[in-house]
């Protein structure tokens, strides 16, 4: 079978958006987050001896030249999509955002601009680890949405789902190709994400403080520091993201059920009772609840759900 195209590529311009800035705040938490979840990411000169050096080399000719041909790289739009994928990696594990016995896996940038892997996740149920791959967008355009969304319907069509080339777990013990991963589109607007951004920043103050602070001013930041912490443990984002991922995941099953591809009906299905069981335990204000049913890419996910089965 022919290759699908990742999920990258689309700049503002095409989509139909103005080009946006990044915050103070997205830029600060960006310079501090992003270096340090690179280096989390699985390197490809680690499966010397599972793949060939050869075909590593290959890979890593692809990945120059598929990173040259890129006009978004330093867009408002894909520096916030990195940071929310940073933001997410840190409070699913810190703050059990799906969960206990979870844990989250950075792609290699060969799996994240070929298969449209931006993050992995390994869930572990009885024994058993289940993967979720998860490309993430930042665009509030429908047009972007659905394209990936387009991906994701021919992957279940034929019962490929997604890839990753470059797999490993510390867990399960697996290195190597891991196929058949249930993929889906999260992603959060520009307001959320400067939401998050900030908190994250006040909760890194007191480690950022210089030395001649005063004990005063340190407990002070500290006291700030724990707030904002349990504000981003409890952040509306995560319900706004596990949403996304249990609208799909239904749309995807009843898509599978009636196409009658019974093993990616399966994959999908065995992951919707631990999303709709974090769910049923959340808690939102009203307001907060309001303020994710107008988030910009939640919206324009709906929109392309809305005729995931008819286009």
């Amino acid at each position: 079978m022919k290759h699908e195209p990742g999920f990258r590529g689309e700049t503002p311009e095409q989509t139909g958006h103005k080009v946006e800035k990044i915050s103070v705040s997205e830029e600060e938490a960006y310079k501090i987050l992003i270096p340090k979840h690179r280096e989390s990411a699985i390197q490809l000169d680690d499966f010397e001896g599972v793949v060939g050096p050869e075909e590593i080399e290959r890979d890593k000719e692809a990945i120059k030249k598929k990173k040259s041909g890129m006009e978004d790289v330093d867009s408002a739009s894909h520096r916030r999509a990195q940071l929310l994928e940073a933001l997410l990696t840190e409070q699913i594990e810190l703050s059990d955002w799906f969960g206990d016995n979870v844990m989250t896996i950075i792609p290699s940038e060969y799996d994240d601009l070929f298969n449209g892997i931006d993050l992995a996740v390994e869930f572990e149920k009885e024994g058993f680890f289940q993967y979720l791959a998860m490309g993430i967008d930042v665009t509030s355009g429908p047009g972007s949405v659905a394209k990936k969304f387009s991906i994701i319907r021919n992957h279940i069509r034929d019962e490929t789902l997604t890839n990753m080339k470059y797999f490993h777990s510390e867990r399960s013990d697996i290195k190597g190709r891991k196929g058949s991963i249930p993929q889906l589109v999260i992603g959060a607007d520009a307001r959320t994400i400067s939401e998050l951004a900030t908190l994250w920043l006040d909760a890194q103050r007191p480690r950022m403080l210089n030395k001649e602070a005063t004990q005063a001013e340190l407990e002070e930041l500290r006291e700030k520091a724990k707030d904002a912490q349990k504000k981003l443990s409890r952040h509306r984002a995560r319900v706004l993201i596990l949403q996304q991922i249990k609208d799909q995941l239904e749309v995807y099953i009843d898509f599978a059920t009636r196409n009658k591809k019974g093993e990616a009906e399966e994959k999908y299905k065995k992951l919707l009772p631990i999303v709709s069981e974090l769910l049923a335990k959340a808690e939102l204000s009203h307001q907060e609840v309001l303020e994710n049913e107008v988030d910009d890419v939640y919206r324009a996910i709906k929109q392309s759900l809305a005729t995931f089965a008819i286009e």
